[in-house]
């Protein structure tokens, strides 16, 4: 599991940020590298690497599927990489600058159930989003998004046969083809067809993604919303997957559900308002320090003494965090039924105060 060294690294990255909703998430940028790793992580994979190395490798719990993230100086290469070691031994590339949202559909998939079958309908579900999608008679697709930035091609090689899916985006589209490269992904013929499907409804999903002030490209494609503080947003993200467990846990029969499981829940929403109360009480202590500057030291005991509560309260998500993955995976499994999902918070106030 995630350690609160971990967590805390984490809380302090983003607690006192700004930043501002953008879509699409395929324009986003790349995001924090830790929203797949954290993920794969508290899922069971385990770290095959060096921790004071900045490349990461990790496995799957029944060593099927291996994760290397390896940073590179040149963005447009492989910096993220999964593969099968098992069955077809597929494998998919990410570059450096994909959205972690867009890879973490890929992961995700390899950490819930899976389905008896599913076929690619990569082209499908990317036309449903109004995608352009044409085709040649040779079983080749060609899939552009909206605003013509990203393109989703799978070709067929008179050497080779049909080739593996290939996405590309840059920041614009010119008359003579992409200006602007962003990031690219090649995936294999023989990635299994839930795995294609799911990285194609995280490519096209258009929930916008949330990025820090100085970290956004403002192309001429890209949507960017109101500033926000990112440790709200966090929160009530947080509040949403819990009230979404709870929810599943209602429909569940009784013989699927884990006895712990209520109170788990219980424990996860009471260390969660405590770590909000927290955030808020700081972002006050932050704001009087700005009007009335005290000395250093005073200003680093009081983040200090936050740290030190607020440790419990990470290791009890780091500790049954868990639960909402075992709950989604239940709830996945029981037998087909309609269970309501809580719709999201709405968005929080603009903070108050110097940007």
């Amino acid at each position: 599991m995630i350690d609160s060294r971990q967590l805390d690294a984490f809380t302090d990255d983003y607690l006192s940020k700004l930043g501002s909703p953008v879509s699409p998430r395929y324009l986003a940028g790349p995001g924090d590298p830790r929203h797949i790793t954290h993920a794969l992580y508290a899922a069971g994979w385990t770290v095959h690497s060096d921790p004071l190395h900045p490349v990461i490798r990790m496995k799957s719990p029944d060593r099927e599927h291996e994760l290397v993230f390896k940073p590179s100086p040149h963005h447009f290469h492989g910096w993220w990489k999964v593969h099968s070691t098992l069955g077809d031994n597929w494998y998919a590339s990410f570059s450096g600058d994909a959205p972690v949202e867009i890879i973490a559909g890929l992961t995700d998939a390899l950490v819930r159930p899976t389905p008896d079958s599913a076929s690619d309908d990569v082209a499908g579900i990317l036309a449903e989003q109004g995608w352009k999608h044409t085709a040649d008679g040779d079983g080749g697709h060609r899939v552009v998004s909206p605003d013509r930035t990203t393109v989703a091609e799978r070709r067929v090689s008179p050497s080779m046969g049909l080739c593996g899916w290939e996405v590309e985006a840059a920041r614009n589209r010119g008359p003579y083809g992409p200006e602007g490269f962003l990031w690219r992904v090649a995936l294999d013929s023989r990635a299994p067809g839930h795995v294609l499907n799911a990285i194609a409804t995280a490519l096209c999903d258009p929930a916008p993604v949330l990025r820090p002030r100085f970290e956004i490209d403002e192309g001429p494609h890209l949507h960017v919303g109101r500033e926000v503080g990112i440790g709200t947003r966090i929160v009530t993200a947080h509040r949403q997957l819990l009230a979404t467990a709870s929810v599943q846990l209602q429909h569940l029969p009784a013989g699927d559900i884990s006895p712990q499981w209520a109170y788990q829940l219980r424990e996860l929403n009471r260390a969660l308002d405590r770590l909000d109360e927290l955030r808020r009480e700081h972002a006050e202590v932050r704001e009087a320090h700005r009007v009335t500057p005290v000395s250093p030291e005073k200003f680093v005991d009081s983040v200090a003494e936050r740290n030190e509560e607020a440790w419990g309260y990470l290791d009890t998500w780091a500790t049954a965090g868990h639960t909402l993955l075992d709950i989604h995976a239940a709830a996945h499994k029981a037998p087909a039924r309609w269970i309501p999902v809580p719709a999201p918070a709405p968005a929080p106030a603009r903070p108050a105060g110097r940007r």
